[in-house]
């Protein structure tokens, strides 16, 4: 695994951009090098995944996550990951579309990690979003 993972992805789209003359938009990995980060740093490089390929990201993440857990992946996504992640994951949404607004500090996050706040948010947003559809 590579240390500083942002660095590299970096390093890799900017050779292959100086070799080609275009910047990739895509990104085939062995999923051994990968870490629970690797697809948001993707996204953060303008990386853009397929379909096929967002479903690979999710089923390594729930196979990590199970092994953290002690657990088998279908009891893993059954039990303990909320489905929301996985609809926004695969409309596109990553924990940073969920990011503090601006001027927020982590008093005001009630002591939460940025990510802990931003999955807060997502998982809030989509409540109210089922209320707004149930009391129209």
């Amino acid at each position: 695994k590579e240390p500083d993972q942002r660095a590299m992805i970096q390093r890799s789209m900017d050779r292959l951009q100086a070799f080609t003359g275009v910047r990739p938009v895509g990104w085939l990995g062995p999923g051994l090098t990968q870490t629970l980060d690797t697809p948001e740093l993707l996204a953060e490089a303008g990386v853009q995944q397929s379909e096929r390929a967002a479903r690979r990201t999710l089923l390594e993440c729930v196979r990590a996550v199970a092994a953290d857990l002690g657990n088998t992946p279908a009891v893993t996504r059954a039990s303990y990951i909320c489905p929301v992640i996985f609809d926004r994951y695969l409309e596109g949404k990553l924990l940073d579309d969920y990011g503090p607004r601006a001027g927020r500090t982590s008093a005001a996050q009630g002591g939460l990690t940025r990510s802990e706040a931003a999955l807060g948010r997502m998982l809030e947003s989509e409540r109210s979003l089922k209320t707004r559809a149930r009391d129209h």
